[in-house]
């Protein structure tokens, strides 16, 4: 080895090491929006509630679901938060969706979505399954005893899925009638004149069609009664169906043939009334006629 050899060999080793470091990478900002979800499954006009915790304020809870003629939709409720939680760095949300009337039972989706840039910077939460499930329909009555002619009165709720109307029937005995009534907001209401007495039920008979996101309600039992009692209450006549012909007193007929006897007899028909002595007034009278029409009847034979 040359002079300048080793003299380069001896200045390399004599220099010091310099490692090469790279810098350290920046911790990343967590910008995620977290989410949970209850109940798991809401009938129509139920409530899915969402809760987490977002950097954002504002949140867009989305509700995606199936209609009943077939196709995709959504909806969207909004929640402003208002207090921060400082030991997460977040602001924690609340956000309540409703289940819209048209929406169909099967399965649907939810996630939260933050309201304050784009999605690269504040992205969405992730998607979570829930179900819509069939209301109950619930059947009531105005009554459960009724009598023959009294109105019965129907109320229908949870009525989801229908096209307007829902058939009402109601049966009693041999006597079975099917009555339209319209359907607002899943209610309906009818009304019913009973005409037959005897045990009876209120079905919904077509509540599989008419209704089709719900489940079916059973049949109501009722009893109508009274026939009996009309019966016996319509073969007794009442007082104001006596005959009027018929002599209320004995009394009236006398004044009335004294007065087809002489005309003279006419004020018989005033009240009684008593002299000093305590005789009454219309004996004496009576009697005084009576012998004048004797007296009569004898001069007409002498004088034939």
């Amino acid at each position: 080895m040359s002079r300048a050899g080793a003299a380069a060999l001896l200045l390399l080793l004599a220099a010091p090491a310099v490692a090469a470091e790279s810098p350290s990478p920046a911790p990343e900002e967590d910008r995620t929006t977290s989410v949970a979800v209850s109940p798991a499954s809401a009938a129509d006009r139920g409530t899915f509630v969402l809760r987490g915790y977002s950097d954002c304020a504002v949140i867009d809870g989305h509700l995606l679901f199936r209609s009943y003629d077939g196709k995709a939709d959504n909806v969207v409720a909004r929640s402003t938060s208002k207090t921060y939680d400082y030991s997460r760095e977040k602001y924690p949300y609340v956000v309540r969706v409703t289940v819209p009337a048209h929406a169909a039972p099967g399965p649907a989706q939810v996630y939260a979505a933050p309201f304050c840039g784009p999605p690269e910077e504040y992205p969405t939460s992730e998607t979570l399954a829930v179900r819509i499930a069939r209301g109950q329909l619930a059947l009531r009555l105005s009554d459960r005893r009724l009598d023959v002619g009294d109105r019965l009165r129907v109320r229908v709720s949870g009525c989801d899925g229908t096209r307007g109307r829902l058939t009402v029937r109601v049966q009693v005995g041999g006597d079975t009638r099917d009555v339209p009534a319209a359907v607002v907001s899943g209610a309906a209401s009818a009304r019913v004149t009973l005409r037959t007495a005897g045990t009876g039920t209120v079905s919904l008979p077509r509540a599989a069609t008419e209704c089709r996101g719900s489940r079916a309600a059973a049949p109501v039992p009722f009893a109508v009664r009274g026939a009996a009692t009309v019966a016996s209450a319509s073969a007794s006549p009442s007082a104001s169906e006596v005959p009027a012909s018929a002599p209320a007193s004995p009394a009236p007929m006398a004044a009335s043939a004294s007065a087809s006897s002489s005309p003279s007899a006419a004020p018989a028909a005033a009240p009684r009334r008593k002299r000093d002595g305590g005789v009454p007034v219309l004996p004496v009278v009576l009697a005084v006629l009576a012998a004048a029409g004797a007296a009569g009847a004898v001069l007409l034979r002498r004088s034939r």
